[in-house]
């Protein structure tokens, strides 16, 4: 079904997106507390490829500012 899909659950928070369409849910992602995240990548990434991907980040980010 379509929870089972998309790892809808009954502690999912949706939100309610109104559109021409008609009516977009989707999951709002609680903003994690940073040093949850801390160490989080270092299981499958090395240094070097971390440190190259926050390269990239930064300069998306970059982009996006203008």
């Amino acid at each position: 079904m379509i929870r089972e899909r998309y790892n809808i659950t009954t502690q999912t928070n949706l939100e309610f997106v109104p559109g021409s369409e008609g009516i977009l849910l989707r999951p709002v992602h609680e903003m994690r507390d940073f040093r949850a995240l801390a160490g989080s990548a270092s299981k499958s990434w090395t240094v070097d490829e971390m440190l190259k991907r926050l390269k990239e980040l930064r300069e998306e980010n970059a982009l996006g500012a203008f």
